[in-house]
């Protein structure tokens, strides 16, 4: 089910996996907050199933860098929803164990120009 518990294991699942990735600037980067999106109807059963996925927005801090301006923004997010989460959501399941646990640069595209995520659910 996509509801605040979703929202607040998402949030420390993105925290987590950034501090593992590749990408030496995400690494600084932790989630602070997945927000559910404003309408009810944007994160109905039906929507997801036909749009398989949700637009929402997350907080994310930047860390810190010296001589670089950076702190917490408000982050677009856009969750797209795999066969695994499509068939969890379709048999009103939960959605916590959909979330990957690793390899942060296969599920989680983090863009602090546009502040922009977006995360991959399998």
């Amino acid at each position: 089910m996509f509801d605040q518990s979703f929202c607040d294991h998402l949030e420390y699942a993105i925290s987590g996996v950034l501090g593992k990735s590749t990408n030496e600037d995400w690494r600084r980067c932790w989630c602070d907050g997945v927000l559910l999106p404003t309408q009810e109807s944007d994160y109905l059963k039906e929507q997801i199933l036909t749009k398989k996925e949700v637009m929402t927005k997350a907080w994310v801090d930047e860390g810190r860098v010296k001589n670089e301006e950076r702190g917490q923004f408000l982050y677009d997010m856009t969750l797209y929803f795999g066969d695994k989460a499509t068939d969890k959501v379709k048999n009103n399941q939960r959605l916590e164990d959909c979330v990957p646990t690793s390899d942060p640069d296969s599920w989680i595209f983090l863009d602090r120009q546009n502040r922009t995520i977006e995360v991959h659910l399998p």
